[in-house]
């Protein structure tokens, strides 16, 4: 949890959102391939993880984009 550092999310969530890519793990190692699996599963709970942090980033970036636009009509009207 410290590699991800602070994200403004509270650590249940990074360990939920960790569960989901364990679970993911479990249900997709193939032990054929040669991995093991806490190395298979280590890369997939980080995935996870990452894959959130940049869903939350695109949400923030669009309202502020959103919130933007509306102080710039606002600006408009006054003029």
């Amino acid at each position: 949890m410290k590699k991800f550092g602070p994200i403004g999310k509270d650590s249940d969530d990074l360990i939920s959102i960790g569960t989901v890519g364990l679970i993911k793990a479990i249900e997709s190692f193939d032990y054929d391939k040669g991995n093991r699996l806490a190395t298979y599963a280590a890369r997939c709970i980080e995935n996870e993880i990452l894959m959130y942090m940049r869903s939350v980033k695109r949400l923030k970036l669009k309202s502020i984009y959103r919130i933007q636009l509306v102080l710039i009509k606002k600006e408009m009207k006054f003029v």
